[in-house]
This record gives structure tokens, sequence and C-alpha cells, in this order.
């Protein structure tokens, strides 16, 4: 990511990936914040998947309609 200026922000770093029921999931990332120096991580132990949530609102169209 990059702030305004074109200056080099944050890196997020994809780890670890699984496949999950024919879905690729990140379960383990870095996020690096390259102004402060600080970084976090993220380690996803446990995935459930919820398939009573329809794709179409995941759509841009249904993001702003909430």
């Amino acid at each position: 990511m990059f702030d305004r200026r074109g200056a080099l922000a944050k890196t997020l770093v994809a780890k670890e990936l699984q496949r999950l029921s024919g879905k690729w999931f990140i379960t383990s990332s870095r996020m690096t914040d390259h102004t402060t120096g600080r970084a976090t991580e993220l380690l996803l132990e446990k995935i459930d998947r919820r398939d009573d949530i329809p794709e179409a609102l995941f759509s841009v169209r249904g993001i702003e309609k909430g």
C-alpha cells in the first residue's frame, strides 16, 4: 500500500494459504507499517464457512446497499 505521495506505507504478506471447500483462504499473514516499523501477525487456526450468506452481498452493489 502506498500513501498519497506514492511512498510505500504498508506491506501485506500472505504467509500461508489453505483451500477449504474449493475456496482459498489466507490463514497466516503479516502486515508491516513502514512509517512506524511495527508489524502485526494474524494466524487463523479455524475457519467456519457460512454458506447461508448470498455471494451477491459481496458485489460492489451489494456492499453499497448494505
